[in-house]
């Protein structure tokens, strides 16, 4: 397995890690709020560096894992709650 396809794999599994402890608690949600906006941007930073682009990359892949799942699952459960009278 390459390095671009680890990274991204432990970023998008620590950011559902961050999400499953969102759920105990409000900080933890707001840690996990701040742990994706410095994420986003470090990615975009790091994309731009010639040593650590194939990190930056992979982060970047990792939030966008992320972002698909989540909204795909929170349309799924929005739209089968929205059938129920």
């Amino acid at each position: 397995m390459s390095k671009f396809w680890k990274v991204a794999l432990l970023v998008c599994l620590g950011n559902f890690l961050m999400l499953g402890l969102a759920f105990t608690s409000e900080a933890f949600m707001a840690i996990g709020v701040m742990l994706l906006i410095g994420e986003f941007f470090g990615g975009l930073i790091l994309c731009f560096m010639q040593e650590y682009r194939t990190m930056g990359a992979g982060m970047l892949a990792g939030f966008g894992m992320f972002v698909l799942i989540g909204f795909s699952a929170c349309t799924l459960m929005l739209s089968g709650l929205g059938n129920m009278h």
